[in-house]
């Protein structure tokens, strides 16, 4: 029976374009490790303003002072925006850097890029 995509990875070539590229170029490998954190902080980002937005809907008239709890809740709108900026960014990073990663893979050890997980290099 056939492995799943996922788990069809050559582990010696793996090794050695793990090996290759944590020598030649960390900082291409460790940003394109980073794709998982910026997915997870979008992801995250965008629950939490859904949330504050029905919070604020719900609660923001009611609320004694409730320029003040406008104010506040405008403040994490701004906090949110700025984290999710931050994720699209660091998530653009990660794409440029897989992509530079499975240039060299396919030139240097003849094989193609499964995935990058942590300073790891998966080939098939």
């Amino acid at each position: 029976m056939r492995s799943s995509n996922r788990d069809d990875v050559d582990p010696i070539l793996s090794r050695e374009a793990t090996e290759a590229l944590n020598a030649s170029m960390p900082a291409v490998v460790a940003s394109a490790a980073r794709a998982q954190l910026a997915s997870t902080m979008l992801l995250t980002c965008s629950t939490c303003g859904v949330v504050l937005g029905l919070l604020a809907a719900i609660f923001g008239s009611t609320v004694s002072g409730g320029l003040a709890v406008l104010a506040g809740i405008l403040v994490a709108f701004a906090l949110l925006v700025a984290t999710m900026l931050v994720a699209l960014v660091i998530g653009l990073r990660a794409k440029r850097a897989r992509a530079q990663i499975a240039a060299v893979v396919e030139r240097d050890h003849h094989g193609r890029l499964v995935r990058v997980q942590g300073r790891q290099v998966y080939v098939r």
